[in-house]
């Protein structure tokens, strides 16, 4: 487990986004969670659609900001938020 985190630390490793995603849920996981419950948030993330396309960039502020709960929401939330549609004015309805 150790040498996944060096090689996001480093930069140096292309890790699978499977790896990425259990990097980022646990991250996570372990600043908005009391300590009892990290193991079944990180497990519920891991399976949410939106974290499994998580996105290169979106990692990289987690990873970034992992040791520093008190600003990682608040950094990568913006970076790593789906982009919402925005609706038509006519709701879509062609005239």
């Amino acid at each position: 487990m150790r040498w996944v985190w060096l090689c996001v630390v480093l930069a140096a490793c292309d890790l699978p986004p499977e790896i990425k995603v259990a990097q980022a849920c646990s991250a996570v996981c372990h600043c908005t969670e009391a300590p009892g419950q990290v193991e079944a948030c990180t497990a519920q993330c891991e399976q949410d659609p939106d974290v499994i396309n998580l996105t290169d960039e979106c990692f990289d502020c987690i990873a970034a900001n992992a040791d520093q709960c008190s600003i990682l929401e608040q950094t990568c939330e913006p970076i790593c938020e789906p982009p919402r549609p925005t609706p038509n004015v006519d709701g879509g309805l062609s005239p």
